[in-house]
């Protein structure tokens, strides 16, 4: 699926979600409102029409199932929690904040879709890495440009269903946390806490993708880190 079409799926179904969310507000408005005549109807000292507020009674009831299946279809933005082991809780992080369901729902989007995090590509930057590196990556650079370079650095690593969704959440981390030197299994146990569900239907047993993300690291990250990106904004 090229990005523009996952643009386009994630615009729908967001349409999709806002039209459920307004119905759901628009039926507990009449629930409510319902309830309350009732509540009036069955305390009033009134005649009480046994069978037309057994027919109310089941409406509402049915209303509100409704209500209920609506609500199921929004759980794209539910995640499972990830539980660290006893043994990790030392490599957890605390104190940054963690981004909205919103927000996570474009992880899986490149850098130009996400539009989360910019990487900088003027000449001043370009000549620096270059530097770092000793021109190991002047030609594949050029080739790619700097987004292209920083995004196969996961994609040619990862499963093209997580590649990107890896990245973001990387990226995340590191702006808020980068500061400091850390553990990659830090990094990684974040990343799982962040989003579950996409890393572990490719990795179904989580040491095998701090695994994969520990080589990465060595491998790919070490060599190749040096490349300024910004997002909200980080050096790296």
């Amino acid at each position: 699926m090229t990005a523009n079409e996952k643009l386009e799926q994630k615009q729908q179904l967001l349409e999709n979600i806002g039209k459920q969310l307004r119905e759901n507000v628009d039926s507990n408005r009449h629930v409510d409102r319902e309830l309350k005549a009732l509540h009036k109807a069955l305390y009033s000292e009134e005649p009480i029409d046994t069978v037309e507020i057994g027919k109310r009674i089941d409406a509402l009831n049915e209303e509100m199932k409704t209500q209920r299946e609506r609500l199921k279809e929004l759980n794209v933005f539910r995640e499972t929690p990830f539980e660290v082991p006893p043994e990790d809780l030392e490599y957890v992080l605390q104190e940054y904040p963690i981004p909205s369901p919103f927000l996570k729902f474009n992880f899986d989007t490149d850098l130009h879709v996400s539009n989360m995090f910019t990487v900088f590509d003027d000449e001043e930057t370009q000549e620096q890495f270059s530097i770092l590196t000793g021109g190991a990556f002047d030609e594949e650079l050029t080739q790619h440009g700097h987004r292209g370079f920083v995004e196969a650095m996961f994609s040619d690593n990862f499963h093209e269903d997580i590649a990107f969704t890896v990245m973001n959440a990387f990226f995340w981390v590191l702006f808020f946390k980068g500061d400091s030197w850390l553990p990659v299994r830090s990094y990684t146990l974040e990343i799982l806490r962040l989003i579950p569900k996409a890393i572990l239907e490719q990795y179904p047993t989580p040491e095998d993708f701090i695994g994969a993300f520990s080589q990465f690291t060595r491998k790919t990250l070490a060599s190749r880190g040096h490349l300024l990106t910004q997002g909200p904004s980080y050096l790296w």
